[in-house]
């Protein structure tokens, strides 16, 4: 069983372009200008989600229920995290699955794992022999499910939800903020915002989740994945 993210229009279509592209690629297939992230508008949102994430366009004329305040970008899960990573947060491995295929690790991945998760992954021809389980920026939804246990909604309903994001942490990989230098959960309040983009989430993927009130989403692509670790 999986779970799917939910685009709307424009970003969805976008989405589809850039998905499986590298950065230049990508840039030429939606005649996009793209080095000026600072400037992105919402029609661009399509082209930061991760490549093998599970995505699907929002059916026209859906009226969702908005749940705020439940996006967490999670710095400690940013870069790659193997399958044997000490410190993961419960069904990690789960959840990362349930929302997103299986993708082979890079060139070198493993030598740029986030520290507080780093431990020795076996490597030939410097490609991982370990799983790779999540390498962009993973973002946390918390506690979706206890907010929606009294709203009489059905199943087949779809979760309205904002994500905070910031333009320089597509670009920053090896800023000591995303290495590990803090231990903590960010949230909107704790990052320079540039701006917010929209996902939806089916009510019935939420409650079948691995664990319902801990999404963890390998949702967000940044720069580096485009290249590779070559260094």
């Amino acid at each position: 069983m999986t779970g799917k993210v939910y685009l709307k229009g424009k970003s969805f279509e976008l989405a589809n372009i850039a998905k499986g592209q590298y950065h230049g690629d990508r840039c030429d297939a939606v005649g996009e200008d793209t080095d000026g992230f600072e400037e992105l508008d919402n029609l661009k949102q399509g082209f930061f989600f991760r490549k093998n994430l599970f995505i699907d366009k929002l059916p026209e004329d859906t009226i969702a229920l908005e749940v705020t305040d439940v996006a967490k970008l999670n710095f400690d899960l940013m870069l790659p995290v193997f399958e044997r990573a000490p410190n993961l947060p419960d069904k990690y491995k789960e959840s990362i699955r349930y929302w997103s295929e299986y993708a082979n690790p890079e060139y070198n991945a493993h030598r740029y794992q986030n520290s507080v998760h780093e431990y020795f992954v076996g490597a030939f021809d410097n490609v991982a022999t370990e799983e790779l389980v999540s390498e962009g920026l993973v973002v946390l939804f918390e506690n979706i499910a206890d907010k929606l246990v009294d709203v009489p909604i059905s199943k087949d309903s779809f979760i309205k939800i904002k994500v905070p994001f910031a333009a320089h942490m597509l670009i920053d990989m090896d800023s000591e903020m995303y290495c590990g230098s803090t231990h903590e959960l960010k949230g909107v309040e704790d990052i320079d915002v540039d701006f917010e983009f929209t996902i939806y989430l089916k009510y019935s993927d939420i409650i079948n989740a691995p664990n319902p009130n801990s999404l963890y989403i390998d949702l967000i692509h940044f720069l580096s994945l485009d290249y590779g670790y070559c260094y």
